[in-house]
C-alpha cells in the first residue's frame, strides 16, 4: 500500500463541509457539525486547528510508511477555498484522506479518525430520502 500527503486544499474542503454541510444536503439549517476533540460544536475559529489535526495524521501515516523519508512538516491555515463539496464528493474526499492517513498504529484511536467517522455519519443523514426511509424494518 502506498500513501501520499493530501493537499491543503483537500483538507480545507473537508473542513468546509464539516462547518457548513454539503452543497447538495437536504437542509443546511439542520447540519450537525462533526465532533472535534470531544466538543459537540465548533466554528471557523477552530477550523485551522481541525485542519492541522488532519494534516498531522496524514504526516504520521507517511512517517510510518516511509520512515527514511522525513520531509519537513508545514502548518495548515484554513482558507475556505472553493465551493462546498457535494455529498458524493465529500464521501470520496474522506475515503482518500483516510486511505492516506491510516498507516500508523495510532490511527484507530485518533481524533482525526473520530472526526472522519462523525462527518461520514452526518453526510449519510444529509442525503435526500434519508428522513423518509423507515427507521425500523418489520
Amino acid at each position: 500500500m502506498s500513501a501520499f500527503l493530501v493537499s491543503d486544499n483537500h483538507i480545507d474542503q473537508l473542513i468546509t463541509v464539516a462547518l457548513h454541510g454539503p452543497r447538495d444536503g437536504k437542509n443546511a439549517r439542520n447540519w450537525y457539525q462533526p465532533s472535534l476533540k470531544g466538543t459537540q460544536t465548533w466554528g471557523a475559529e477552530s477550523a485551522t486547528e481541525a485542519g492541522q489535526m488532519l494534516l498531522n495524521e496524514n504526516y504520521n501515516s507517511l512517517d510510518a510508511r516511509y520512515p527514511a523519508d522525513k520531509d519537513g512538516r508545514h502548518a495548515f491555515t484554513y482558507a475556505g477555498r472553493g465551493p462546498r463539496l457535494t455529498i458524493v464528493e465529500a464521501f470520496k474526499a474522506l475515503d482518500c484522506y483516510e486511505y492516506q492517513s491510516c498507516e500508523h498504529d495510532g490511527w484507530e484511536a485518533s481524533y482525526a479518525r473520530k472526526f472522519c467517522d462523525s462527518l461520514r455519519g452526518n453526510l449519510c443523514s444529509s442525503m435526500a430520502g434519508y428522513d423518509a426511509a423507515p427507521w425500523g424494518i418489520e
